[in-house]
Order: C-alpha cells, then sequence, then structure tokens
C-alpha cells in the first residue's frame, strides 16, 4: 500500500487480472450454458440467424451488425443454437471490461472493477447472455465509446478520437438507440467543463465523422429500399397508438429494478435526487449525463405508448458505474450483496434452461414460461414429413414467427420456406426477401398457419385441402396447435393478405 492508502502498482496488476480472470471464466460457464440449455431460438433470432446467410448493409427492422456476428461464428461451430448466440456472453464479458476501464478513467481502479463486476452480474445481463439480441453488441459499444469519451476528457492519445468513432459508428450498425450518446454527450458538456472541452473540439468532431462514414452503407441502403429500417422503428415506438398511461413508466421503471440490479438502481436515484439538492461531483455528473436522459426519454415514450423494458438498455453502462463509485464508498455491503444477488440469478437461469421442457410455475396462470421457446424444432420435422407424404417442396407460413422458426428449423430440408404476402408493402423481413408474390405461383404448397384460413386460402387456390392439425408440446401444461393446408391450383391474380388470428 501506499503512504495514501492507495494499492500499490503491483496489486492494481493483480486486480485487473482477477477481473479478466473471472470475466473469461464467467463467459466460459455461461457458453457451457448455451450448451446444455433446451431452448429453441425465439423468432428474433432466428430471424437473425437468416440475416446471417445474406449479408447485407441494412435489414427490414434493425441495422446489419447482428447479422454480421452470427455469421462470424457461423464458419467456427456451425449453425445450432448454442453457436447463433455464441457472441452473446463473449460481448457481455467483453462489455463489463469496458466499463471497467471506463470507469478507471472517471473515478479509479477499484471503482472500475466493481463497476465491471456490477454489470457482468446484473440480472439483465446474465438473462441477456443466454440469447442473441441488438442489445448486446449495442452495450459493447455503448460502454466502449464512453470509455474513449472519459479518455479525451482527461486528455487522451492520439487513438481515442479513432476508438469514439468506432464505437459509435459500430454503435449505431447495432442499434440506431447509439444515437443516444450523441444527446448525453451534449448534456455532459452542459454541466461539466472538462465534458465541453472534448464535447467542443476538433477531436470529437473527427468521432463524429468517423461513425458517419461507418453508418453511411446502412444509411443508402435505406435509401434504396424505402427507409425501410427507419419506418420500422417508428412503427415499433407508436406500437398500437397513443394511450397516455402514466401507469407504463411505473412499469419501466420498476423493469428496471430487475435489470439493473434493486441496489444499483435504487443507487442511481438516490444520486438523482442528491444532485437536485447539491452540486455533484464532475464525475458523477458525468455519469448522470449518460444514464438519466435514456431513462427520461424512454419514459417520456412510455407515457405515451407502450415502451419495453430493454429500450433504456443503454443507460445501463453509466449507471454502474455510478452505483460501484456510490456504493464502495458508502454501502459496500450492497456490493457484496448486488452480486451476490447476481449469482444466485445466473445460476437459477443456468438449472431453468438446461430443464427447460420441464419447467412450470404452478402459481402462475400461465406457468409453462418456456413455452415461447419450445416446440418448434418438431413443427418443422412434421412439416417436413407432410410435405413428403405430399410431394410438395415449398411451405408457406402466415406469421412473421412461424416463418422464422420453419426457416431456421428446416434449414437442412430442401424445402423452400416463403411468407404470405401482408399488404402492399413489406411489412417484415421475410415479406421484404421471401414473398410468395416475388415467385411464380406453386401449383402445390403445404401453408402452415395458428388458426383456421380454409375459407380465406379458397380465395387464391381452387383446392384447399385442410390435414390433420400439427400438436407440439411446449411444456408440461401446454402445447400449441398449428393448422396445416394443402393449396393446388393456384387462381392467379393478387394474393390478398390474410386476417390476424
Amino acid at each position: 500500500m501506499t503512504a495514501a492508502g492507495a494499492p500499490s502498482g503491483a496489486a492494481v496488476r493483480r486486480a485487473w487480472l482477477a477481473l479478466v480472470a473471472a470475466l473469461v471464466v464467467l463467459a466460459g460457464l455461461r457458453v457451457a450454458g448455451l450448451l446444455s440449455a433446451r431452448t429453441d431460438l425465439v423468432m428474433d433470432e432466428a430471424q437473425y440467424w437468416d440475416w446471417s446467410r445474406a449479408l447485407a448493409f441494412g435489414y427490414y427492422s434493425k441495422p446489419p451488425l447482428i447479422g454480421w456476428l452470427i455469421a462470424l461464428t457461423g464458419p467456427l461451430c456451425g449453425a445450432g443454437e448454442a453457436c447463433v448466440r455464441l457472441p452473446s456472453p463473449i460481448l457481455h464479458a467483453a462489455t463489463a471490461l469496458m466499463i471497467g476501464l471506463a470507469g478507471r478513467s472517471f473515478y479509479d481502479d477499484r471503482t472500475g472493477i466493481t463497476a465491471a463486476l456490477l454489470y457482468a452480474l446484473a440480472p439483465g445481463v446474465a438473462f441477456s447472455a443466454r440469447i442473441i439480441s441488438t442489445d448486446v453488441p449495442l452495450l459493447f459499444c455503448f460502454a466502449t465509446a464512453l470509455f474513449a469519451f472519459g479518455r479525451l476528457r482527461a486528455g487522451g492519445s492520439r487513438g481515442d478520437p479513432l476508438l469514439l468513432g468506432l464505437a459509435l459508428g459500430f454503435g449505431l450498425l447495432a442499434k440506431y438507440a447509439m444515437v443516444y450518446f450523441l444527446g448525453c454527450a451534449l448534456v455532459a458538456a452542459v454541466l461539466d467543463p472538462a465534458s465541453r472541452g472534448v464535447v467542443t473540439s476538433r477531436r470529437f468532431v473527427f468521432s463524429v465523422v468517423i461513425g458517419l462514414a461507418i453508418v453511411a452503407p446502412n444509411l443508402l441502403w435505406n435509401l434504396d429500399n424505402g427507409f425501410a429500417t427507419f419506418r420500422h422503428t417508428g412503427d415499433n415506438i407508436r406500437g398500437g397508438g397513443f394511450d397516455f398511461d402514466p401507469s407504463d413508466i411505473a412499469g419501466f421503471l420498476a423493469a428496471q429494478f430487475g435489470i439493473i440490479g434493486p441496489f444499483v438502481f435504487a443507487a442511481l436515484l438516490v444520486a438523482a435526487v442528491r444532485a437536485v439538492r447539491r452540486t455533484p461531483e464532475p464525475s458523477d455528473r458525468v455519469m448522470l449525463a449518460f444514464s438519466l436522459p435514456i431513462l427520461a426519454a424512454v419514459c417520456l415514450v412510455a407515457f405515451a405508448v407502450r415502451a419495453h423494458a430493454n429500450w433504456g438498455a443503454t443507460a445501463l453502462v453509466a449507471t454502474v458505474i455510478l452505483a460501484a463509485a456510490l456504493l464502495r464508498r458508502e454501502r459496500p455491503r450492497l456490493v457484496a450483496a448486488s452480486l451476490l444477488f447476481g449469482l444466485v440469478a445466473q445460476g437459477v437461469l443456468f438449472a431453468a434452461d438446461a430443464a427447460a421442457p420441464r419447467v412450470t410455475l404452478p402459481f402462475l396462470a400461465r406457468g409453462d414460461i418456456y413455452r415461447p421457446v419450445l416446440g418448434w424444432p418438431e413443427l418443422a420435422r412434421r412439416t417436413a414429413a407432410l410435405a413428403a407424404e405430399h410431394g410438395v417442396d415449398t411451405v408457406v407460413a402466415a406469421n412473421r414467427t412461424d416463418q422464422a422458426e420453419l426457416t431456421y428449423y428446416l434449414r437442412d430440408a430442401t424445402l423452400s420456406v416463403l411468407a404470405w404476402p401482408g399488404g402492399e408493402r413489406p411489412s417484415q423481413h421475410f415479406e421484404l426477401t421471401r414473398s410468395l408474390l416475388d415467385r411464380p405461383a406453386p401449383e402445390r404448397l403445404l401453408f402452415i398457419s395458428a388458426c383456421e384460413r380454409e375459407a380465406d386460402l379458397a380465395a387464391a387456390y381452387l383446392r384447399v385441402t385442410p390435414l390433420a392439425p400439427i400438436v407440439v408440446a411446449t411444456g408440461p401444461t401446454t402445447e400449441r396447435v398449428h393448422l396445416p393446408y394443402l393449396l393446388e391450383a393456384p387462381r392467379g391474380g393478387v394474393l390478398m393478405p390474410l386476417p390476424g388470428c
């Protein structure tokens, strides 16, 4: 120890090496959890896998980075569920390390290491590491950008503006929510003179230019495709329309306690209240600037329409750093409690995923909580058997979930999986890339639906033959029913959208 009570350089290096080792072990355990999990891909994951087979600068609902990541893992380990999800535990470990480095740049080594651990074991991160989603690369890019911003704020080196620009650009290629970083940087510039020096510098302008150059091909892709991703993002925000329900704000904020961890999110709220009463320390101001505006923006959206809990995910980065600084100084036992809470949550998820087909919670009305991720391989197997029995090579599904799941789980079959058109213009990825309208109508095909469609299909095909329902188990007490139809002799003309089930 030094005379001031700070750890020696050797002790600091050992602490960081221990952190890296812990993150590697945790990532390894999470990869093992993916291999032992009995869960199928959800619709979004199956769709992202489909993107990875046709690399592009954009896709209908999201920017392209997630498809590129899955394409990287495919040659290494194949197309199984664990391989599709493999980038998630690896990137979360890397994100934790970047958060640790950012915490060190704004506070000190102890705060950085604590923040890294709080992030790595946050309940929401433990959950997210089991799936592949656009939030995973987004959080890594946001943490990297905050680290680079902190280094620039402290003087920085020549490579920091480039690092910030790369993080901004690839973050936008992960998810457009990366734009929050720029808004938060402006707020930080108002509250903190050192941050103002960064934002008004040529180095920051250079970083923004690099970021725009990286995302430019995606913008051009949108221009060529009717701004499909922007339209989808707007539709996603609007949801079912404006309802102005304050309870949605309460629901969103309550979810953050579970995602970030109850003590961590409470620390952010305490820091926010204190900031009203007295001027916080400069680093605290910056962390508040990179967290509260994001949560406030999503709360405004939640007041008008229903907001998803993960829409404030980028606020998690600065929140865990601020919470680490506050809790380590004032409530160190709550740091230990948060880490223990995260470990328990991680253990429960490991065990539940491995036993997913048998898990049910009898005290819930819909207790088979894994039902969305069970039964899809069996549906695909039964569908392939029906197609072979009736001599057809084309399967058409009515909704995006069925289209995504059948595309993935029939990947080794010699069947074409197509989408029934949903309107004058594509309203989702499969209508854009493999609509039944985009190719000559097959004389015979197998149509899969979640509800009765005979009368609707008769307007498009002369012969519509209902086949025996496909019933698959989705847990100990539930099942999923699909109705297959053999369609023969297309009538010609425009295929009309089908009503919802």
